[in-house]
């Protein structure tokens, strides 16, 4: 069942390690430091990565710059709204279905 696969404090975890993690976005600006996977990095923080531009998004960001895993992850769980309304959506549909084949069988 969704409701007890991912419980409130699960997804509340998942939402502070995005949190954490952070996110980087393409930049037009010429980056002011080279990234470092050993160092947290401010909001606004312009870096350099593989000669790419990058932008810190987010209240920190440990991510690694171009990984896409890292930025779904975090696009994914950053907003706790989106994942509840998914949920809730997966359960009504699910209700739903359940009540068709209760009523046409």
């Amino acid at each position: 069942r969704v409701e007890t696969s991912f419980s409130a404090r699960f997804c509340v975890t998942l939402y502070k390690c995005a949190m954490y993690l952070g996110a980087w976005k393409n930049a037009s600006k010429r980056a002011q430091f080279s990234w470092s996977s050993d160092k947290i990095w401010p909001p606004g923080s312009l870096v350099e990565y593989e000669k790419n531009q990058f932008e810190s998004a987010g209240f920190q960001t440990a991510s690694e710059p171009g990984n896409l895993g890292h930025y779904h992850f975090y696009y994914v769980f950053c907003n706790l709204t989106v994942v509840s309304t998914f949920l809730l959506t997966v359960q009504a549909l699910s209700l739903s279905y359940q009540l068709v084949l209760l009523f046409y069988t």
